[in-house]
């Protein structure tokens, strides 16, 4: 028994002394290493991987939301706080129609609600006519890839306008267009609709009033719907149609082409306006600004104390433009 012991206590000692050999700590020193090298490797690579994912879904976000230019965000700020159009707790909802003007609206509104101090909800709503030629559907994959809000309600006008047989098929569609639009603003909870008419639809406007009505008026900036219930802005007041255009097509926006076989006085008389302004300004530069100045009284609506009394902070105070 005692022999046995011995022989283990040898056994015991030699392991010993293979471990204190320099060769055997070699082998296991050069082991460890090549264990923290993987280990380090590993995590560089996940490191690597992590940066890398993080730089692909900044990519990502910056192609669904390009950076709004202070060419664009000055302007639609002062807009903002000269008429008092959003209020902190406002639950806006955008008019959607697809067109180069709303969408460009749209991404303009959800800028100012990531970086502005008043707190506002966003959401949009597309009003789908039925009508040939327009199809507004590829905006539903769009709205969901933005993540925001967004209602998408059809109805068959053009079968409803056979039956009314209105005097004027584009003011009846408008109404009704309209009239939805307050419709999903009560029932989804939004108090506040944002349409996306800019300085040159105010200015086409205001001459088409003069030349055919006699009357010197334009579009309301910011006013109240008959009921009460729901604000109307117009967000892009003071900015120039070019602004949006560009915007739309140098980040490739959907544009959605609406052509309404049913348009057709209108639109014509319209284009004739536009034609006009085009050319005068061409000979005088500060045409569409001395415009402005001239619609400015018309635009504010006096029976809606909010747009000539401010009382609370606007967003373009939290805008790269203030």
């Amino acid at each position: 028994q005692a022999q046995a012991q011995a022989q283990v206590s040898d056994v015991i000692q030699t392991g010993k002394d293979m471990k204190r050999h320099p060769l055997a700590e070699s082998v296991v020193q050069t082991k460890k290493s090549k264990q923290i090298e993987t280990m380090t490797r590993d995590g560089e690579s996940a490191a690597q991987s992590k940066k890398s994912a993080k730089a692909l879904k900044k990519a990502q976000m910056q192609l669904l939301f390009p950076t709004v230019p202070k060419s664009l965000t000055r302007p639609i700020g002062k807009a903002i706080s000269q008429f008092q159009m959003i209020q902190d707790g406002d639950r806006v909802v955008v008019g959607l129609s697809g067109g180069k003007d709303s969408l460009t609206l749209l991404h303009c509104l959800h800028s100012f609600q990531q970086r502005s101090p008043v707190k506002f909800d966003l959401a949009a709503v597309t009003v789908n006519p039925t009508f040939p030629g327009y199809d507004p559907s590829p905006l539903v994959t769009y709205l969901a890839q933005l993540g925001i809000p967004y209602f998408f309600e059809t109805q068959d006008l053009m079968a409803e306008a056979k039956k009314m047989k209105p005097t004027s098929i584009c003011s009846w569609c408008a109404r009704m267009k309209r009239g939805i639009l307050y419709t999903v603003a009560r029932r989804e909870g939004y108090n506040v609709l944002a349409l996306g008419q800019h300085l040159d639809d105010f200015a086409e406007s205001y001459l088409m009033s003069i030349f055919h009505n006699g009357k010197s008026q334009t579009m309301k900036a910011h006013y109240k719907n008959q009921e009460g219930d729901v604000r109307i802005v117009r967000p892009l007041a003071f900015t120039r149609e070019y602004q949006t255009r560009e915007f739309a097509v140098v980040h490739n926006l959907p544009i959605i082409q609406e052509n309404c076989p049913a348009c057709f006085d209108e639109p014509q008389e319209r284009y004739r306006v536009k034609t006009l302004l085009a050319q005068q300004e061409h000979l005088f530069p500060h045409l569409m600004s001395n415009v402005k100045k001239a619609m400015l009284g018309l635009m504010t609506d006096a029976s809606f104390a909010s747009c000539v009394e401010p009382k609370h902070k606007a967003t373009s105070e939290a805008s790269p433009s203030a």
